[in-house]
């Protein structure tokens, strides 16, 4: 009971932190999420990741893996599209959200393939060599790079909506 009280403060916590990310990055001013949203957040994330697993599995066995892929970048795409818009409260137009929500995506199939060929071996690797703490560093560096991606996906697509709005307004 204890594990899913501190798994669901950890939930609440990230998703604060996301908000904070995306109003930093929208440039909007900070207005605190309140309790309801950020459950509403954790349900609906849950319920993507679930469907992905459901989903994912046949259309790899029928379609192969790049379907699969397809289907995953699809998923994480609408994921954080949404994420963006519902975590700042509809304040920033959906064009708006569209290019850091495509390069979020985008980013994360491109971890996704890098995850599966370098963490599976290393995990094990790590925990014949060093035992549990190699890898629990291994995890650490896992999270860490996720983090890396999220950002990456928020600003890089931000900075591509800004520079094509520079480029509308040239012409």
């Amino acid at each position: 009971m204890t594990g899913l009280l501190f798994s669901f403060a950890g939930s609440i916590a990230v998703v604060s932190s996301l908000q904070l990310l995306y109003e930093r990055v929208f440039d909007q001013q900070h207005r605190a999420r309140e309790l309801p949203g950020l459950v509403i957040w954790v349900g609906v994330f849950l319920v993507a990741a679930i469907a992905e697993v459901v989903i994912g599995r046949p259309v790899r066995m029928a379609a192969g893996p790049a379907a699969q892929g397809l289907l995953g970048f699809v998923v994480v795409t609408v994921l954080f599209g949404w994420t963006m818009h519902f975590l700042l409260a509809g304040r920033v137009p959906w064009r708006f959200v569209v290019p850091p929500a495509l390069v979020s995506g985008l980013l994360s199939v491109v971890f996704s393939v890098f995850s599966s060929i370098y963490f599976s071996t290393t995990v094990i690797d790590e925990s014949e060599t060093y035992g549990t703490i190699g890898v629990v560093f291994t995890f650490l560096s896992w999270f860490m790079l996720i983090g890396f991606v999220i950002v990456l996906g928020a600003a890089g697509g931000a900075v591509w909506q800004q520079r094509a709005n520079r480029g509308a307004g040239r012409s």
